[in-house]
Parts: structure tokens; C-alpha cells; sequence
């Protein structure tokens, strides 16, 4: 059950690391990033999820207060989503425990209320 986590872990991270590569050294935009990162296998959620936060590292100041602010709650719904779907499908006992999207749900939901709160 550890093993399935730490791939989809592992998943995750080559994930990010694709759409750094496409948005930072390709110069690709966010929209192509993330039908790149679905052609490779991720599901669009977690695409969208993925090129908006490498797309806020690497241009925090692109827009504005609001469309940040924004941007920060659409993080704190889709962490909330992914953390509490992964609990869920743990307590529903199919025979495996989601780490990977309880920590990344988690982790997406505090970026999202860091960004919040720091606008």
C-alpha cells in the first residue's frame, strides 16, 4: 500500500517537474503546458492545478490583486477536494491509502491560504 503512494508521489513530482520544464525553459504557455502535461497522463484537474502553480512561481506579479486572490481560492477548493477525496477513498476501504493525494491536497490547500491571506 506504501509502494502506491510513493508512486503516486513520484508521479506528482515528474509531473511539476514536466510543467517547469515546458513553462520555464520552453517558454510555453500555461494553456499548452496543460494539454502537454494531459497528453503525458495526467487528468485535467490536476493539470490545471499543476500549471497554476508553477505559473504563480514563476510570474507572481503577471496579474492582478483579484485575479490572485482568485487563483488563491481556487487552490484552497481544489486542495480541500483532493485531501478530503483521498481520505475518503482511504476510509472506504478498498485496500489502499491515497498519501499522495491526502499530502498533495493538503499542500495545495495551504498555498492557496497562504496566498489568500498574503494579498
Amino acid at each position: 500500500m506504501e509502494e502506491n503512494s510513493t508512486m503516486e508521489d513520484e508521479a506528482i513530482k515528474k509531473l511539476y517537474e514536466d510543467a517547469i520544464e515546458l513553462m520555464v525553459n520552453q517558454k510555453m504557455k500555461p494553456e499548452a503546458a496543460k494539454n502537454r502535461l494531459i497528453e503525458e497522463g495526467a487528468d485535467e484537474t490536476m493539470a490545471i492545478i499543476i500549471v497554476a502553480n508553477v505559473e504563480s512561481r514563476i510570474n507572481p506579479s503577471s496579474s492582478g490583486s483579484s485575479a490572485n486572490k482568485e487563483q488563491a481560492y481556487k487552490n484552497m477548493g481544489f486542495g480541500a477536494l483532493w485531501c478530503v477525496g483521498g481520505i475518503i477513498a482511504t476510509a472506504a476501504d478498498v485496500g489502499f491509502i491515497f498519501y499522495g493525494a491526502i499530502v498533495f491536497g493538503g499542500i495545495q490547500f495551504i498555498i492557496g491560504a497562504i496566498g489568500a491571506a498574503g494579498d
